[in-house]
């Protein structure tokens, strides 16, 4: 069975998809659209690895806060700076958690993430639709 995140993880790394795609007046934040479900799910198939650095990333994050805080009560402005610091300081697991977010953004919905198809109809995507014409469908 393959590794999970602990639910304390799980609600850090929320705080932090969201804040590197928010909801605003185009649509939902990340975890809204499926991007933590995208995330996990692909945790469970991708490089051993992976699920160390986004560990290591969510631990960083409660650590940058302090232990009378937590990352869930932290405003939007607290969260861009988290995002900066974790940037800064942590770049490849940074690196792993923003580029999964644009992903599950942006992935089909079958994969977890883009929900409703919401950052497709937000872009003028389409989405996959096979579409074949008469001669397409003869035999040669």
């Amino acid at each position: 069975m393959a590794e999970q995140l602990s639910p304390a993880d799980r609600s850090t790394l929320a705080v932090l998809l969201d804040g590197i795609i928010p909801a605003d007046e185009h649509g939902p934040a990340a975890v809204e659209l499926g991007v933590l479900a995208f995330l996990e799910r692909g945790l469970a198939e991708d490089t051993p690895g992976d699920i160390t650095l986004l560990r290591e990333l969510a631990t960083a994050a409660q650590d940058a806060v302090g232990a009378d805080h937590a990352v869930e009560e932290l405003g939007t402005t607290d969260v861009a700076v988290l995002l900066a610091t974790l940037d800064r300081e942590h770049p490849t697991a940074f690196e792993l958690l923003r580029r999964r977010a644009i992903e599950g953004f942006f992935a089909d919905p079958t994969y977890g993430g883009n929900l409703d198809e919401a950052s497709w109809r937000l872009i003028g995507y389409p989405g996959p639709k096979g579409t074949f014409t008469a001669a397409d469908q003869e035999f040669a």
